[in-house]
């Protein structure tokens, strides 16, 4: 998650207190922490190194607790992390040189790290809070096999005990309540639906209560510090926006209450002692712009702002244009994608939304009746997809148990039939009718579009156009847009 830090002051009740105040602005800031419960730190991760670090909310040091080199010396970086309540102890998931994450255990002031847990098994450790106690950390595990699990680890000894198994599907946050008793999460209202709804689960797995229902997006919930309410970011009202919920003994006691609207694309992060929500917003939306800039001169000679997203991709007839747009709740940065398909002629639109957790880059067909999708699907296998434009039905391609969440880089053959991809160091080949699998060689995949020299800052990426003269790509950082380059 990247973007602005605000705070905004609420009272335990749930009524809002004072207006929203910044404490942070950062491009770079990966907001993947939590503030200290005594309010004067935010853990975060250093984006320069992927070093964990404390930023100081009232004095604004920031102060590297792991010691790291630069990104990309090695594969080493910090994630998630958690501030136990006295703030003695830093927890945090650490994505180590084997490639997978662990747990470990820091002092606020740097020094030597504690490994907790580490199993190759289960690759993803998520921290999400201290109990009371300082006892047990309240921990996410991912398993290979995409089952995730709630978990708590003790923080001296590293031994786990699992409270729920949640197959495919993962909570965005979790929180323990001030009395230690109960431990409440979002995950998807049914099988199959993409609503969420908020649950308290006994901190012995022995009862679960359903908090907030609805036909709604609720989610990233967080106890009010007397454990009366629980804060949480839910699009009820229509736009996302913050809500309480007054809950008694792991039960619902009341209807849920907006707290405050119109806080744009927000993220709660955790709430200090003295009632103070902080939460970080993303500032901007990438635009999709087609422009043409002239080759030789590189003279803008004409642009218009055609939506918002990223990924543009042109279809094999020039006609229209693809990309990837937004849509619900913010996740850490990792949005969830609906595929926006732009006749160019006529300008009507359609929006596909697959059956697909993450959608990182798509690729049309040769006959411009597909999509390939790189990805995860809904139940979190990562992979290769196909799309179709005029239904969003989708089909796995590829799909493996050790593929990243983002899935595999993938390209058409020529001819439509066949798919390309990269995995493990090699390029595999499958045909679609047989499904059948073939290694084509080893190394990079060849390249989907032409060795084009783009303009300084452009970000690959980058889409040739079928008439071979124009090639579309990002570019800026601050405020992405996307160009049409005329070539030459």
């Amino acid at each position: 998650m990247r973007g602005w830090l605000w705070i905004l002051l609420a009272c335990a009740g749930g009524a809002a207190g004072a207006d929203p105040r910044l404490v942070w602005t950062s491009p770079g800031a990966i907001h993947l922490g939590a503030p200290s419960l005594d309010g004067r730190w935010l853990s975060t991760v250093d984006p320069d190194t992927g070093n964990l670090a404390l930023r100081g909310l009232r004095s604004g040091e920031m102060r590297k607790i792991t010691h790291k080199g630069p990104r990309g010396a090695s594969n080493e970086f910090a994630y998630f992390s958690t501030i136990s309540p006295d703030s003695t102890r830093v927890a945090y998931a650490w994505h180590n040189d084997d490639g997978f994450y662990e747990l470990r255990v820091s002092p606020p002031g740097g020094g030597a790290a504690r490994v907790l847990f580490r199993n190759e098994e289960a690759g993803f450790v998520q921290p999400a809070a201290w109990s009371p106690d300082g006892e047990r950390i309240l921990t996410l595990l991912f398993r290979k096999d995409n089952v995730s699990q709630i978990t708590l680890i003790d923080a001296e000894t590293g031994a786990v005990r699992v409270l729920k198994s949640l197959n495919w599907v993962y909570p965005k946050k979790m929180d323990f309540s001030p009395d230690g008793r109960w431990i409440v999460y979002d995950s998807f209202s049914r099988d199959g639906a993409a609503d969420r709804d908020l649950f308290a689960l006994s901190t012995d797995g022995a009862r679960e209560h359903r908090l907030v229902e609805g036909p709604s997006e609720d989610s990233f919930p967080i106890w009010s510090p007397d454990g009366a309410s629980v804060y949480f970011a839910s699009d009820r009202g229509g736009a996302m926006a913050l809500w309480a919920a007054p809950v008694s003994d792991g039960k619902p006691a009341g209807e849920p209450r907006l707290v405050r609207a119109g806080l744009g694309r927000f993220l709660p992060m955790g709430i200090t002692g003295d009632g103070t929500l902080y939460y970080c917003v993303r500032d901007g939306n990438p635009e999709i712009r087609v422009g043409f800039i002239d080759g030789a001169s590189r003279q803008v000679l004409g642009s218009g702002r055609v939506g918002e997203g990223v990924g543009p991709q042109w279809s094999p007839d020039g006609s229209r244009l693809a990309w990837l747009a937004r849509r619900g709740a913010e996740n850490f940065g990792e949005e969830s994608r609906a595929i926006t398909v732009r006749n160019m002629k006529d300008r009507s639109e359609l929006t596909l939304t697959p059956k697909m957790a993450v959608i990182s880059r798509i690729r049309w067909s040769p006959d411009g009746l597909w999509l390939l999708a790189s990805g995860s699907d809904d139940k979190g296998r990562g992979g290769l997809y196909r799309v179709d434009v005029r239904t969003a039905r989708t089909l796995a391609v590829a799909q493996d148990p050790e593929a990243p969440f983002r899935g595999y880089e993938g390209a058409w053959s020529p001819d439509g039939q066949r798919v390309l991809y990269h995995r493990g160091g090699a390029v595999f080949e499958r045909a679609l009718d047989s499904g059948e699998e073939r290694r084509v060689r080893s190394g990079k995949l060849p390249p989907c579009d032409p060795d084009v020299r783009l303009p300084e800052g452009a970000a690959p990426p980058a889409s040739l156009h079928p008439d071979g003269r124009t090639v579309a790509f990002t570019l800026g950082r601050t405020r992405p847009e996307i160009w049409a380059l005329d070539l030459p």
